[in-house]
């Protein structure tokens, strides 16, 4: 990210987000016993010796601790900000999140047919048909008006953004992909 837009970026963030701030996350039940327990980590890889990096020590849920506005990272603010009111399991036990949403068999998790993308109606038999029975995706090309700015997470192989400052819960993005790696 050039300092530029990381600079624009901040100047439209509201004071009240550009610091460290209490955010309610991470709302896992009550009935999951304790974090990163056993119990907790039920349904999980639970790994004992990963668990200062992940929580439960398995990498599909995330990293144990999430950024901050106080963290030393000049993009922190924004981070922060993306994660605000975040809660990674919506309400539930880190194992029956996994059940919900992690595909075992392909390994990665379960997005929903054709990229999530809105569908049209399903044709009529004997039609061509989307993935999963359902109809195509609605689909097309939009040109942003200059000075647009985006963002999106994950590697430089990504192909999905989102209005800048979009909240990480309203991207449809799994728990792992805020697992650290080079910010750019």
């Amino acid at each position: 990210m050039h300092l530029p837009v990381l600079t624009l970026l901040l100047a439209l963030l509201p004071p009240a987000l550009t610091h460290p701030t209490k955010s309610p996350r991470d709302t896992t039940s009550r009935s999951c016993g304790r974090r990163n327990t056993p119990r907790y980590c039920a349904g999980t890889n639970h790994t004992p010796a990963l668990l200062q990096t992940y929580i439960c020590g398995d990498s599909r849920l995330g990293p144990t601790r999430l950024p901050s506005a106080s963290d030393d990272l000049p993009v922190a603010p924004v981070l922060a900000t993306a994660l605000f009111g975040y809660d990674r399991f919506a309400g539930s036990c880190p194992g029956d999140f996994l059940k919900e949403w992690f595909d075992e068999a392909s390994g990665w998790c379960g997005y929903p047919p054709q990229s999530g993308f809105t569908l049209t109606a399903a044709v009529v038999e004997g039609g061509e048909q989307g993935q999963e029975g359902g109809g195509k995706a609605i689909q097309g090309n939009v040109t942003l008006r200059e000075e647009t700015v985006v963002d999106r997470f994950g590697s430089e192989y990504g192909s999905f953004v989102s209005p800048a400052g979009a909240g990480y819960a309203a991207r449809a993005l799994p728990p792992s992909n805020l697992v650290g790696g080079d910010v750019a």
